[in-house]
């Protein structure tokens, strides 16, 4: 089997394989949260490289310090690498960004993959590129795990809660229609108004986080998942949010925070139960509220997006034994507890029509159940 260029380079060193968690980059911007199996190849000053278990794929970022300007980053870029590319810049966050294909050769081989750069003087970040890439012959094998990989990249703190890279890119070519959704929470009815293309980008995004997640399995890659599906979803159901916190306090006392879980709760357990029959078999949150239909882990995963909005702390409980899923939400009162970090959180049924910290008695085991914690969530960055 032929070695890549960049094996020949670095004398054939192996990747640290990291677990599925999310890495703080430092200079080079927020944090990444790449699939299971990608490791660090090496680190320079002003570059940081990745590679895919067994070195078929590879993820760069490089920051340019003291540059300026999308366009010549860009044409920095490929004219380094001699690259042929095509792409769109866009706005992201409050910078811009651009992302497209590329192709290049070297050392004789041929390789393709993806370009993402981005750029905002006021943010303090330099301007960085992130550059996917494997062999031309095996990237259709490795597509999704260098999109997901990329699409994992947050710059700045303040992309953290918005959808990453790629997804923001595909974003620009489904946005526009939107749907009326009617909610009717706490006796109050309010009419949302919802971007379709959120769904379909969203459905996207879900399938190809499923696909990787079937090739790896383990409880981490389970987190990972999940976590990748709540910072898709947020930005998308903002809408949703703005119109509950018109219903409730936003910042709520602790008795108030009860009664906001006890009634979000209500609303979600009237949803029609449904799975997406897809190969994910998952219905993202914002489809969920479109479709006013879900089931345990959409409902679960919406059920803590919408509560992290009030800044009450919450987590998701996934189950391999009880194939099932619940909320978790430390407010006051009584009801049924899962401890985790020091917190017991009430136990919240989404799929029936039970009080909150209620649970089955066949279900109760607390060892039967998977704690996932959003690291990105608001209520973490106040702590």
């Amino acid at each position: 089997m032929r070695r890549s260029f960049l094996v020949v380079l670095i004398l054939v060193l192996l990747p640290a394989v990291l677990p599925a968690e999310q890495i703080a980059l430092g200079p080079f911007g927020s944090f990444i949260d790449p699939p299971e199996g990608w490791g660090i190849l090496g680190q320079e000053s002003e570059k940081l490289t990745f590679a895919f278990s067994g070195e078929g794929a590879y993820l760069q970022i490089k920051r340019f310090p003291g540059f300026s300007g999308l366009d010549a980053l860009v044409s920095e870029t490929e004219g380094r690498l001699g690259a042929e590319g095509e792409g769109t810049r866009f706005s992201y966050a409050s910078g811009e960004a651009y992302f497209g294909t590329v192709d290049f050769r070297t050392g004789g081989f041929s390789f393709s993959g993806y370009l993402f750069a981005f750029t905002d003087p006021s943010s303090g970040l330099d301007p960085v590129v992130l550059l996917g890439f494997s062999d031309s012959e095996q990237l259709g094998a490795y597509n999704d795990l260098i999109l997901s990989a990329m699409d994992s990249y947050s710059p700045l703190a303040l992309t953290d809660r918005l959808p990453g890279p790629v997804a923001s890119f595909d974003r620009l070519f489904s946005g526009g229609r939107r749907s009326s959704v009617e909610i009717a929470v706490a006796g109050t009815r309010k009419t949302v108004r919802l971007d379709q293309g959120e769904v379909e980008t969203a459905s996207y995004v879900t399938e190809r986080e499923a696909r990787i997640l079937g090739a790896a399995g383990s409880v981490a890659a389970w987190e990972r998942f999940f976590r990748v599906l709540y910072r898709d979803s947020v930005a998308g159901l903002e809408p949703l949010t703005l119109a509950l916190h018109e219903i409730f306090p936003r910042n709520p006392s602790a008795r108030e925070a009860r009664e906001i879980a006890e009634e979000l709760l209500v609303w979600l357990q009237s949803f029609t139960y449904r799975r997406s029959g897809t190969f994910s078999d998952f219905v993202d949150p914002v489809q969920a509220v479109v479709s006013s239909s879900g089931d345990c882990d959409s409902l679960g995963l919406l059920y803590v997006i919408l509560l992290h909005s009030f800044d009450i702390d919450a987590i998701l409980l996934v189950s391999e034994k009880y194939a099932h899923a619940l909320g978790a939400v430390d407010v006051s009162g009584g009801g049924a507890r899962y401890t985790h970090a020091g917190k017991a959180y009430v136990v919240a049924e989404l799929t029936d029509q039970v009080d909150l910290g209620l649970i089955a008695a066949d279900m109760a085991d607390p060892a039967g159940w998977t704690p996932i914690v959003f690291p990105n969530n608001l209520t973490d960055r106040n702590e």
